[in-house]
């Protein structure tokens, strides 16, 4: 039996027992359960605290990441089966050619068997690519081997297209690198007002070991495996971006080591994923501040091993999932905390439409699931403000530990045809 709840008021569920809400089409209500619980009390307190360290995942875009200018005196490379080389800081061998000095190089031309090498220790390398179509067989188009920073700047009005093989080799068969596309050592920038291409048959579509920020530019991946990767932090405010993946992640940031770092920054564009896995994984903070999010996915839609925070008011996010809508836990189940403070959150779930491990608070912002196994389900939930509605097989509103055995078993049908948004 499929359940309708809709709460257009404020309602604070704080427990750790069972609750459903299963009433039809039930519009202004009003209720409370609540627990003064040591337990429920201390992870209210706790989900404040670190709800404060969220709301600091931030980055700082220096003038090399908003640079977008063609210089007169940049370094010429132009691509016509093999690469030719104007000017200095780069040299060319056949169809490869490596950057080892700082400054612009401005690329253009196409070849079916090429590749950029960037080696210039604590240089800062400006890719500028102007029409540029690079397909390498043996390895990443772009391999940016040792620099400060890589910035690659799409020219206005220019389509860029990047392709490896999926017969491509390692470099490095102990690291397993470069193992994208596009694949860099360093940190990681890509703006500008044009279009880039990546079809990555290999393995990842964009790699950065260090920060990945993508401040422009109208940007698809077709990914072997996983699309968009920063292992510090991906960072996110793009005119476009479009992520389809074949087995992995379409966005993901995986540093474990460091709380700090690890974490999914989106704050403005259009962006389109579809993924056989997780449409974006975070290690640590996924933040959603805005943009138009359009998530299919074989897996969860977001996810994060710490925290989930929905909080721009400009953010409209659509998920269709295979798994949960939006989930936060660790492995361990020591943490999950998802807010929801402004924007729209729309979702169809096989599993769990919003699912955190420790603590959910919703305080604005418009959440309708549109269907559902289990609604909005965690130890502790906090809906203090917004409008909601639930469309569920089980519990509309489940507060518990997760240790029940009920599950969901795919993407739901529809119980009615639904023709408009209800946010």
């Amino acid at each position: 039996m499929k359940t309708m709840a809709a709460i257009s008021t404020a309602v604070t569920i704080l427990a750790l027992a069972l609750v459903s809400c299963s009433a039809n089409d039930r519009e202004n209500s009003q209720g409370a359960v609540t627990s003064n619980s040591d337990e429920s009390q201390s992870i209210v307190s706790e989900a404040a605290d670190k709800a404060n360290i969220v709301k600091d995942v931030s980055v700082s875009l220096d003038e090399n990441d908003t640079d977008t200018s063609c210089p007169e005196d940049a370094t010429k490379i132009e691509f016509d089966k093999e690469a030719s080389v104007s000017g200095t800081g780069a040299q060319a061998s056949g169809s490869t050619v490596t950057v080892t000095d700082e400054g612009a190089y401005v690329i253009s031309g196409n070849t079916d068997d090429g590749q950029i090498i960037v080696d210039a220790d604590g240089k800062t390398v400006h890719l500028i690519l102007n029409g540029a179509d690079i397909s390498s067989a043996e390895s990443a188009p772009i391999y940016v081997k040792n620099a400060d920073k890589a910035v690659i700047t799409l020219a206005s009005g220019t389509t860029n297209t990047l392709t490896d093989s999926v017969d491509a080799l390692y470099a490095d068969a102990e690291a397993e690198e470069p193992n994208a596309a596009v694949f860099s050592k360093d940190d990681l920038t890509i703006n500008g007002d044009g279009k880039l291409i990546i079809n990555a048959n290999f393995n990842n579509g964009i790699n950065s070991k260090d920060d990945l920020y993508i401040v422009g530019g109208d940007i698809e991946v077709n990914a072997a495996n996983n699309g968009i990767k920063g292992k510090d932090c991906v960072y996110i405010a793009a005119d476009s971006v479009t992520v389809k993946t074949s087995e992995g992640d379409a966005i993901q940031s995986y540093n474990s080591s460091d709380g700090e770092k690890g974490f999914v920054l989106i704050e403005r564009g259009d962006i389109s994923l579809d993924s056989a896995d997780n449409a974006v994984q975070a290690e640590t903070t996924l933040a959603v501040r805005g943009g138009k999010l359009d998530i299919k996915s074989g897996n969860n839609g977001l996810k994060s091993k710490f925290y989930v925070d929905i909080s721009g008011d400009s953010a409209d996010i659509n998920i269709d999932s295979a798994n949960d809508g939006v989930k936060a836990g660790s492995d361990d189940g020591s943490d999950g905390y998802i807010s929801v403070s402004e924007g729209i959150l729309t979702v169809k779930a096989g599993d769990d439409g919003i699912h955190a491990d420790c603590f959910i608070g919703i305080s604005g912002g418009c959440v309708d699931i549109t269907d559902s196994y289990e609604g909005i389900e965690s130890k502790v939930i906090d809906i203090s403000g917004g409008d909601i509605r639930v469309r569920s097989e089980d519990d509309g509103i489940n507060v518990s530990d997760g240790s029940s055995s009920s599950f969901g078993t795919g993407r739901p049908e529809m119980l009615t045809p639904q023709t408009a948004r209800w946010c």
